[in-house]
Parts: structure tokens; sequence; C-alpha cells
């Protein structure tokens, strides 16, 4: 499936020039890129007819409004940043967090794991730990609605508004041969999302926090910039800001990218010097995805390559997160799972979540079986729906809300099985020696090599479910002899050392 979608967009690129897609001097491409992937992948996926009493709002988290943000200046006063914890404002001013080496931007959804009873983003704080011998600050743009949430690593915020009003920002300009694409875009998509309107919009928004961001990294001038999932317009427009002033960015893996992947893989027009809105480098847990990331790419850019530095937050948990005290929530599972078989299960942000072949097997699994229901990350809020479904289909044998709220690396430790539609969940899952049921049409085509290595399975219908798991748990712990992940001590700082020597030697920009 990936792959006929990737296909489709690499056929543009092999029929139109899209080096002449320009916007303000900038080459828009990504971003058409980025809609394509969205809308083409979301026809895949949701082209099946669902029951509809199945179906969940598929919206992402609403924070629960918190009234006048507790904040005050901090740093440059003419910058507009925001702090809402002192005793950390101040460490930050007396170590001199305000010329970092090291800025880390983040959205408040990634903060969905709790370290220490606070909020922990998995990817990026785990990274930002690690780089204990440089000077870091975290960057988030202001909202009061998140700016409350009580985060294990405090961050500075960003207040648009300030910042807008010493900011000088561009005129609107013209899509630069838009005409040329948008024949073959229309003839994919059909009644197309992806309108000159659209494109304007969404590029009118990139330079917009562009300039802004400028304005802050030419005060802050850190050495090197990370982030997680840098597709959407503030992650875009801080990519174009970091180029334009010379500042090396990377994007750090969140999942299993796969060899097929509209935003990272199978770059074949990037130009010489790459694009302005994607990252100079990709984070990678292991070799695989930078093989992925490489094979296909244009030979001739010099940017857009992966780096392996492994996954921080696996090896932060196996090495100090598992001695920390378990939260209630996860106590409480444990108690309510004592002596039951667990089956955890990893949805998506889908539509349709849980399937009804899902349900079915649920219903008419052994009474020692329980299982495990674990809401994306980005949809906790259809906790209740997702709970109410169950209880409505007459299923009992299940725990949704605490095994959303627990972390996930203790849920795959003491589960006895993993199930998923198509989640790189199932290859976390690896590392503890899990082997996965996938009961998605299109997941053979997705984890194609696991399956044939016969670390995955998969199930279509109920009763082929229910014989899958079963003869997993009848199995022993199973080992991957090429594992996707690299576990090997010091990548991470392998990372930050290539990436600071590498902007020490860039030439510097006053920006344009």
């Amino acid at each position: 499936m990936y792959d006929e979608v990737i296909n489709k967009i690499c056929n543009i690129e092999h029929a139109v020039d899209t080096s002449l897609l320009t916007y303000g001097g900038i080459n828009y491409w990504p971003v058409c890129r980025l809609r394509l992937w969205v809308h083409l992948i979301g026809m895949k996926i949701n082209s099946d007819d669902h029951t509809a009493d199945l179906r969940v709002p598929n919206i992402g988290p609403v924070f629960d409004d918190s009234g006048t943000a507790n904040a005050f200046p901090v740093g440059n006063p003419d910058l507009g940043l925001l702090h809402t914890d002192r005793a950390a404002a101040n460490a930050l001013e007396s170590t001199g967090g305000f010329s970092p080496d090291i800025i880390f931007f983040l959205r408040p959804e990634e903060y969905r794991d709790q370290v220490e009873e606070r909020a922990f983003a998995k990817i990026l704080d785990s990274v930002y730990e690690r780089a204990r011998d440089y000077k870091c600050l975290k960057l988030e743009l202001a909202n009061s609605r998140a700016m409350q949430i009580n985060r294990r690593f405090p961050s500075v915020f960003v207040h648009p508004e300030t910042m807008a009003r010493r900011t000088r920002f561009d005129p609107q300009y013209d899509l630069v041969n838009f005409s040329s694409v948008l024949p073959m875009i229309d003839d994919l998509c059909g009644v197309s999302s992806i309108t000159p309107e659209s494109m304007l919009n969404d590029m009118d928004k990139i330079f917009y926090f562009a300039r802004m961001f400028e304005v802050i990294l030419l005060d802050l001038s850190p050495r090197s910039i990370f982030l997680s999932v840098y597709y959407h317009p503030t992650g875009l427009a801080l990519m174009l800001a970091a180029h334009r002033l010379n500042i090396p960015t990377i994007d750090v893996q969140h999942g299993r990218l796969g060899p097929y992947h509209g935003l990272y893989t199978q770059m074949t027009a990037a130009p010489t010097n790459g694009y302005a809105l994607l990252p100079d480098y990709i984070w990678c847990w292991g070799n695989k995805t930078k093989q992925d990331i490489e094979v296909d790419k244009n030979p001739e850019c010099t940017r857009h390559g992966g780096i392996v530095g492994g996954n921080p937050w696996l090896d932060r948990w196996k090495t100090k997160h598992s001695k920390e005290t378990l939260s209630e929530e996860t106590r409480s599972l444990e108690a309510r799972s004592e002596g039951q078989k667990k089956i955890l299960v990893s949805l998506q942000p889908l539509e349709v979540p849980l399937p009804a072949l899902v349900i079915e097997a649920m219903e008419a699994s052994p009474s020692n079986w329980i299982w495990w229901i674990r809401v994306h990350p980005l949809r906790h809020n259809t906790v209740p729906e997702i709970s109410k479904i169950l209880s409505d289909k007459g299923v009992k044998n299940f725990e949704v809300r605490m095994a959303t709220e627990s972390p996930l690396f203790v849920l795959l430790k003491n589960c006895d099985h993993h199930v998923t539609a198509f989640s790189s969940v199932a290859i976390e899952a690896l590392a503890f020696g899990k082997t996965t049921t996938l009961f998605s049409a299109i997941s053979d085509q997705i984890f194609e090599d696991y399956v044939n290595r016969g670390l995955f399975s998969v199930a279509t219908e109920p009763n082929d479910l229910i014989e899958q798991v079963a003869a997993a748990l009848d199995g022993t712990m199973i080992r991957d002899d090429n594992p996707f992940i690299n576990t090997s001590e010091g990548l991470a700082e392998k990372v930050f050392a290539h990436i600071m020597r590498e902007s020490s030697d860039a030439p510097k920009s006053e920006g344009n």
C-alpha cells in the first residue's frame, strides 16, 4: 500500500520539474508531498465500509483550558519568551541557557508519558537528557491550555503575538508553476483537497512563523535544533528559519518510518543542497531506517540523510525507568490482570481503531485472557468511546483506561503477546522478546519482512486471531537476529558530537 502511494508521488516528480515550484524563492514541493501523502494514505486506510457503531471521533487531543497562564518573561525582553517555573528559569539563566548549544522544539501533544510523576515527552526529553555535555533549551509555542502541564524538564514558551510586533513579515507571494503539477494531483486525488488556495494558506503560515523563528534564532544563536515530527506548519517554518541561518536541524525518529514514507524516503527529486523545508538529518533508531531513507534519495543531495542514534527512550527505560515508582494506574492494572494471559492491543488514530474482528475475538477468547487496549497517544480523548463500544458489545475481559495511562514499555515487558493493525509498537515489542499478531488487511505489506521471518503473523478473521494469539502464548520468548533498533552504547553521544562538529565548520548567516 505505502509503496503504491510513494510510486504515484515519484511519478509526478519524474514527469514534472518540481524544482520550478517556488513560493518566495522557496521550493514548496515538500508541502505538496505532505498533502498528497496524507490524502492518498487516508483513502487507502479508510476505503472500507465500516459499521457506524464502531467509529470514534478521529480528532487530536484537546487540552483543558487552565485560564490565564501563570507565566513571566525571561531572557531578552524583546523576544517575548515566557516561563512558568521561576526556579527552573533562574537555573537556566545562571548556566547560560539563553545562549544554547542545542534547541529542542516540542509540541504539547508529545507529553504523553510520566517520569517521576511529571509529564515526559518520550522522544525528545529522552534525547534532551542525553545531551548533558551541552547547554540545552527547550522551546514551545505559548498555549494557555498546555503551558501549565507539570513537565519533567520545563520549557521556555514563545509568545507569537509579542514576537509579531518586532518581526518584518513577507508579502504574499505567488505559487510559481503550480499549474504544471495541479492536473496530475487532481488525477490522483479526484476532487482534490490540494488546491491553490490551500497551498497558499500553508505557505503563508510557514513564512509567517519562519520570520518569527529567525528573530529568536538570531538572538539565541544555537548550534543545532532538534525536533520530532517536523511536518506541520510550525515545524516546517522552523526548518526554513534554521536553513536561512545555516543552523543544522535534526528530526528524531518517532516510530517505524518503514521503507516507504512520503516525508522521509524516496526523495528522488531532492535538490543538490536539499529542500529548505526539510531537516538536515534524520536521527534513526538503527541502520535499517537509515538505509530506507537514503537508498532512493537523489544521490547528489547532500542533506536529509540518516544518522544512527538509537532509541534513547528505550535505553532510558531499560536502565532507569524500570526502577522508578509505578503509577497508581499501572499498579491497578497489574492487580486487575493477575493470573491472566495479557494481550496488549495497540490502537491507531483511525476512524475505526478497534474493528469487529478484534471485538469478536475478544468476546470469544478464553476466560483467563485479558486484553489491554492501549489507545493511540494522540487519541487519549477517545478512551470513553472505546470502553463504551466494548461494553455495549458485551465484552468483559478488557481494560482501556489503565492500559492507556500506563507506560508503553511497562506494558510490553509484562504482556504475553502484542496485537495491532500496523502500529510501529510491533517493532518495539521485539526488543522485549514479544511477537505480534497483525489484524489489518494491509499489515502484511507494511511488515512483509517480519511476517516472512516468522516474527509477526496475520489474522483476518476472529478465529484466526484467537488461534494466532494462542499459538504465541504457548511459545517462548523470541530474539530478533537483525534488530531494528540499535542498542549499542554511546550512539546518542556520537550524534551530538557529529552535529556539533558540522555546526562549527558551517559558515554563519545573518538571515535574509
